[in-house]
């Protein structure tokens, strides 16, 4: 049995490129703007690429199916299309851009939109929780933390290197927790709402 053949858009470190937005919400204190647009402009053309690629292998996909009904039609083979033709040339393109399509709101929403906005509000809310909690904030009230914890916990929360450094490891953190679940998700709403409308409509024309 032959091994499947490697998708690079997904099964190689390229598949990280995907994630750059993801790092460019982490690191956003620490970059400039250009560079937390910059991400984002490298996740959406690993998605534009993913999206081609996937349209072109459709398309020899067409194309070798062609070549097996004409060489089924000069032997005498019963065809396996419903008319006994090759899929016409129109047919073709509807294959190529359902699947540049379909790559590309999966790659939009499983790789930039959905993990960019998680990020960026897990990093936004652990930046809330320091600001309440730092040098101009009230500190608890008597009895709400023993003295010592509560002296820590102050101590803890004012900290420069803290407040500093724990939105980016939050958003860090959260990228391999949250990659897989999101594909899925993204993965069963497209099976379930998007995808049987254009393969009804492929269905339609055969």
């Amino acid at each position: 049995m032959s091994e499947p053949e490697t998708d690079v858009f997904r099964d190689t470190p390229i598949r990280y490129l995907g994630y750059a937005n993801e790092f460019g919400e982490s690191f956003k204190s620490f970059i400039s703007t250009a560079t937390y647009r910059g991400t984002y402009a490298i996740a959406t053309a690993y998605g534009i690429s993913d999206a081609l690629d996937k349209g072109y292998k459709a398309k020899l996909a067409c194309d070798e199916f062609d070549a097996r009904v004409r060489a089924n039609a000069s032997s005498g083979t019963e065809c396996s299309s419903a008319s006994g033709n090759a899929v016409p040339k129109a047919d073709h393109s509807k294959h190529v851009a359902f699947a540049v399509a379909d790559t590309f709101v999966w790659q939009m929403l499983a790789s930039v939109m959905i993990p960019g906005f998680i990020i960026n509000r897990a990093v936004a809310a652990t930046q809330w929780t320091l600001d309440s909690c730092g040098p101009q904030a009230a500190a608890p009230s008597q009895g709400a933390l023993p003295g010592a914890a509560q002296r820590g916990f102050l101590a803890l929360t004012r900290n420069p290197s803290l407040r500093r450094w724990a939105p980016t490891a939050v958003g860090l953190s959260l990228i391999p927790v949250i990659i897989h679940p999101i594909d899925s998700s993204v993965t069963w709403g497209m099976d379930m709402y998007v995808r049987p409308y254009y393969l009804a409509e492929l269905k339609a024309d055969h």
